[in-house]
């Protein structure tokens, strides 16, 4: 929960009411090509190394494809890698086993060899996933700390709503990386845009009801909601000590891991 101080009230970004809906992951096909030609890169190599004698054992061969797996996974993600360890089994298959040149497999203790090498494979590509996706994280949670260190400075030193909402806006903007738009109530059902005015979320004729919903109702409203899904932004209700102060919009490219470590 993030809070922010101005004047005698008190302003938090409310917890969701709703639970997302996951997405499937979009299909890249740009990284399953590349690592389609890193693995075939790494045949060419292995079949250079037996040619010259440099490494000519079996072993040798799968280390090669296996730290390729590696760098697919590191580089691309789980997806890629997972495609990547199968085209290596399949390559090393083809071309490294008697017979060669072909997929029939004259020793059936090579299945072993194809199933622990397709095993090692899937294993070290989700461990690298799962890091590369740790360091992203932890990169995003040090610019947003460095933000915020850098916003709270800021706002000890200014006064006017219209003023502080401008160096939120931006500070959050820079965390996010994407666009912020700022509602304020002022009367009734009166909601002022004080940031963001020039943004696509502001242009879109249905963020003025989504951030009054979010206001009225004190829950997170638009995108991967129940409420104004439709939206591509996401609204959070700034809520004060004794009524919520407006809505602030903000419109990132994944969602998901915006809202993963809110």
């Amino acid at each position: 929960m993030m809070t922010s101080k101005t004047g005698d009230s008190m302003i938090r970004s409310a917890p969701s009411a709703t639970t997302n809906d996951p997405k499937a992951e979009r299909f890249q096909w740009q990284a399953y090509l590349k690592s389609t030609v890193a693995v075939a890169a790494t045949g060419l190599l292995a079949g250079m190394s037996r040619t010259l004698h440099l490494a000519d054992t079996e072993a040798n061969t799968v280390m090669l494809f296996l730290a390729t797996t590696a760098y697919v996974a590191y580089k691309h993600g789980r997806g890629p890698a997972v495609w990547a360890s199968f085209t290596a089994v399949l390559i090393f298959n083809f071309f490294f086993v008697v017979p060669l040149y072909t997929l029939t497999v004259a020793d059936v203790r090579y299945f072993v060899t194809f199933g622990v090498m397709l095993a090692i494979g899937l294993v070290v590509s989700t461990l690298t996933s799962r890091l590369r996706s740790l360091l992203a994280s932890t990169h995003l949670r040090e610019r947003r700390t460095a933000a915020l260190y850098e916003l709270g400075k800021q706002l000890t030193s200014i006064y006017g709503d219209t003023r502080l909402a401008s160096i939120a806006g931006t500070k959050v903007a820079e965390m996010i990386g994407g666009e912020v738009a700022i509602y304020l109530a002022r009367n009734g059902r009166d909601l002022d845009v004080v940031f963001g005015q020039e943004s696509s979320i502001v242009r879109n004729p249905e963020s003025g009801v989504a951030a009054l919903r979010s206001v009225e109702m004190g829950v997170r409203t638009g995108k991967d909601t129940n409420s104004f899904a439709d939206t591509d932004a996401v609204f959070f209700p700034l809520i004060g000590t004794q009524r919520n102060l407006g809505s602030l919009a903000v419109k990132v490219r994944e969602v998901e891991r915006l809202l993963a470590s809110e």
